[in-house]
């Protein structure tokens, strides 16, 4: 079922990537448990890269983030970074339509601040769970402020018909989260 959603301004991208939300939100605290070098990823809905960043280093040179976005504004951004910081192992997807037709088997996926955003979150679920690899996790992060937790169950429902698992819960300020497993 398709729903009415809205994207987050590109604009405003400084306010996802600062301090503060550093210091509540560690992204290197809240992957490093899941995260290994080597390892093939999916920030899905990666935004300025606030999670991919970080996941380029967790990773190494021996793996790959694949960073996807449906706003090519935010994907400029990381871009920028990318360069800056000379990361050899970002790669940038610029998706018009919510799928990546990914052609690689990933281990682990994040999906942080955007399911609220997807219309179609039955084939969201569908795209992400044929391209983990068995075993593989999806970390879902909503914002509290935004997505009531009936909304939540609803998206963690839509998940469990496509075939995932509930495997853990973080506790992560302001936020609902849930890994699942393929």
């Amino acid at each position: 079922m398709k729903e009415q959603t809205h994207l987050y301004p590109a604009h405003q991208s400084k306010i996802l990537d600062n301090k503060i939300r550093r210091l509540l939100q560690n992204p290197f605290k809240i992957l490093k448990p899941y995260i290994s070098t080597g390892m093939t990823v999916l920030d899905y809905g990666c935004g300025s890269g606030y999670f991919s960043i970080p996941l380029s280093e967790i990773v190494g040179s021996t793996g790959k983030v694949y960073s996807v976005d449906i706003q090519k504004e935010m994907l400029d951004k990381l871009k920028s970074k990318i360069l800056k910081l000379k990361i050899a192992n970002i790669i940038p997807i610029h998706t018009a339509n919510n799928n990546t037709n990914l052609q690689v088997s990933i281990d682990f996926v994040i999906a942080a601040n955007v399911i609220h955003e997807i219309p179609d979150k039955y084939n969201f679920f569908k795209e992400v769970f044929e391209t983990l690899k068995p075993n593989g996790k999806l970390l879902m992060i909503e914002p509290d402020f935004i997505v009531s937790r009936q909304n939540f169950d609803n998206t963690l429902a839509i998940a469990k018909q496509v075939g995932f698992f509930e495997y853990k819960t973080i506790n992560l300020l302001l936020s609902k989260t849930r890994i699942l497993i393929k």
